[in-house]
């Protein structure tokens, strides 16, 4: 780093620490010199009973050097009183203990808010809402990036559907989505935020392999009363149009790659191809070669064919 002493946030010269309990001397930390700067990341590294801890307790002024010199910025640490070296940790310093050190008389939320009762300019925390899940409730070695706890603003709510992939090319961000099922009597609404560029394999109720990709929504109202894994069922309105005509989809198949539909003319089942748009699960736009007003056959079966009468 191509920096000069006067730049370092914190300055470590010649520090030692010596133990002594009864005959037996302990060489705690013996010259040990470095600097740190304001943004960077350290990682002190080393074997069990090397000094680490005395090192990190000194610099934090949890503990006094036997010797040498501890600069914050151009104070000198080393020659402050008690009183001094209680503000510099409280005004400055955040600790994460190996231990909790919780006090037992707070809750959790009470023990980590305590800074800002003590500092009159703490830290604002960098995440704020509901725990809703711990993943370590016991103490242990963690690597580095491991979670520890997941919260939740029930202020911003998204939504997770995971759409076929054959459906989410289909969508675009900013699409609607129309929740139901969700409990209530009406319908909410949602904007598509994203839609992940990566599908995953899912199996079906009926043990079908599935390819899907998680499409995520925001609500326009957010409901005071969904909260997280909730289940919601939910549709995306990829177009819209107003006076289509439209036929129900259980009246139209494919033949030759052609749709298809039986009319009922003159009290016989005639075979008409139909031009179809847009369609869902329930109804199809006609796009053309069939009229408002023909009457189809709902749910044509194989028994029905071109010139069969009908009776109804």
């Amino acid at each position: 780093m191509n920096a000069t002493d006067e730049q370092a946030i914190l300055k470590v010269r010649g520090l030692s620490k010596v133990y002594q309990m009864g005959e037996l001397i302990v060489n705690a930390l013996n010259n040990v010199s470095l600097d740190l700067y304001a943004g960077e990341l350290a990682v002190i590294l080393g074997a069990s009973g090397s000094g680490k801890s005395t090192l990190l307790n000194i610099m934090g002024g949890l503990d006094i050097a036997s010797s040498g010199e501890l600069f914050y910025k151009e104070e000198n640490l080393s020659q402050v009183s008690e009183r001094q070296l209680t503000n510099f940790r409280r005004m400055h310093v955040g600790f994460v203990f190996q231990f909790y050190n919780l006090i037992p008389s707070l809750t959790a939320n009470e023990n980590v808010a305590l800074v800002t009762d003590i500092a009159p300019d703490a830290m604002a925390p960098e995440a704020d809402g509901t725990i809703y899940r711990l993943f370590e409730e016991n103490e242990r070695v963690l690597a580095a990036g491991t979670p520890l706890l997941e919260i939740s603003n029930e202020d911003e709510l998204e939504i997770v559907v995971d759409l076929l992939t054959q459906d989410a090319v289909k969508v675009k961000t900013g699409d609607r989505m129309l929740i139901t099922g969700w409990g209530g009597d009406n319908v909410l609404e949602a904007l598509i935020s994203y839609i992940e560029p990566e599908a995953f394999t899912k199996f079906s109720a009926l043990g079908v392999e599935e390819q899907r990709v998680n499409v995520i929504a925001n609500f326009i109202d957010t409901p005071a009363i969904l909260g997280a894994e909730y289940r919601i069922e939910a549709s995306v309105i990829i177009w819209q149009e107003d006076d289509v005509l439209l036929i129900p989809t259980s009246a139209i198949f494919q033949r030759n790659n052609a749709w298809y539909t039986f009319v009922a003319e003159d009290g016989k089942a005639i075979l008409k191809q139909v031009a179809i748009g847009n369609r869902n699960q329930e109804f199809a736009e006609v796009t053309g070669l069939l009229e408002a007003g023909e009457t189809i056959i709902l749910f044509p079966s194989d028994l029905i064919e071109q010139g069969v009468k009908l009776s109804f």
